[in-house]
């Protein structure tokens, strides 16, 4: 509840649509933006989002653009409810994460079901295929304009006693952020449970769950190194999110802003941030094994259990047979064009 007002007391203070401030010139004005960003504890936030948004704007728009920015964990929203907000225009811009949408929202997902891509390279080729679909997609259904995709690094799977393989999940209580992931743990014999991010730790100390889905580096960050013993180095899937804008919202600035954001910085900020994921995959695995560089701390001493021919047959296995069956069914007929014509000539079916 103390986070929830103070989300709303940001609102209230700097207006819950694009304010104009007064003048810093005759004619010249200074407009204020509003954000909602992604997790707060991962460096997609802490190094790319918070200053992008708080110093590169300003200084790129030589001080008529400003903007406030709060992750949406750190703000009493849940996940899902970003989406909302931006689609009613109560925040103007925010970060969505696609999977955690994928309950009401399944096409935000197409490009990144679990099994569906081995390596960043093949999500990257994925979701440029069908970008423009979703994009127009995303504008139609929920009004919003997207204007960048990022991506986390892979999401693995973290378990407090040693793992060997795939299959030994099986029984096993796994944490996992989104009904897509769900799908995906529960075709290997595993009990899906889902948990906010911010609250793994605690799930896994009070021995609620047994196995977490996350990232890499995310799991780091967490901590995960000191309550897991072993990582399964076997990509589930990445994590996609989108950051978008109220189509009214985004129609109120200025066109040389639109311009300067859309086609110049944010586009920057979007490679940033998927060289980070690409990097901090292997980055994040080293840091909690000790095996190779970690320049975020002191390394964990955790096993990487390398995917053997079995898992990785197993997992696209478990994409075919479980996980696309079900997405299919969730986004009913609206999906059919795009799987026919776009993804299922991408992934081979």
């Amino acid at each position: 509840m103390v986070r929830l007002y103070g989300l709303v007391l940001w609102l209230v203070l700097g207006s819950s649509l694009t304010a104009i401030a007064e003048s810093r010139e005759p004619g010249e004005q200074t407009i204020t933006l509003q954000i909602i960003g992604g997790l707060a504890r991962v460096h997609q936030y802490t190094r790319h989002e918070e200053p992008f948004w708080t110093r590169t704007v300003t200084e790129r728009s030589k001080g008529h653009v400003r903007a406030s920015i709060q992750p949406f964990d750190k703000s009493g929203v849940m996940g899902d409810e970003v989406l909302k907000l931006v689609r009613t225009g109560v925040v103007p811009f925010g970060t969505m994460m696609a999977g955690v949408t994928a309950g009401t929202r399944p096409l935000w997902s197409a490009a990144d079901l679990p099994g569906m891509n081995a390596d960043i390279a093949q999500l990257r080729h994925t979701l440029v295929s069908i970008r423009p679909d979703l994009e127009r997609a995303i504008l139609k259904q929920d009004g919003i304009v997207v204007l960048a995709m990022y991506a986390y690094p892979a999401q693995m799977v973290f378990c407090r006693d040693p793992i060997e393989k795939l299959t030994d999940l099986s029984g096993l209580r796994v944490r996992v952020s989104n009904v897509n992931q769900a799908d995906f743990v529960q075709a290997v014999g595993a009990r899906p449970v889902f948990v906010q991010f911010a609250d793994v730790p605690l799930s896994l100390k009070r021995r609620s769950v047994d196995c977490v889905v996350t990232g890499t580096m995310s799991g780091y960050l967490q901590g995960l190194h000191q309550s897991t013993s072993s990582v399964l180095a076997l990509p589930i899937n990445w994590g996609i999110s989108v950051f978008g804008a109220n189509k009214e919202a985004w129609a109120s600035l200025p066109a040389s802003i639109r311009d300067l954001l859309k086609n110049d910085l944010l586009p920057k900020l979007e490679q940033d941030i998927w060289d980070e994921a690409n990097r901090e995959t292997d980055e994040g695995l080293n840091c909690l094994s000790g095996n190779g560089n970690c320049s975020n701390g002191n390394p964990g001493r955790m096993t990487v259990v390398k995917p053997s021919v079995a898992d990785l047959a197993l997992t696209r296995r478990v994409y075919t047979t479980s996980v696309l069956p079900s997405w299919l069914h969730r986004c009913d007929h609206e999906c059919d064009e795009l799987w026919t014509t776009k993804l299922k000539p991408l992934v081979g079916q």
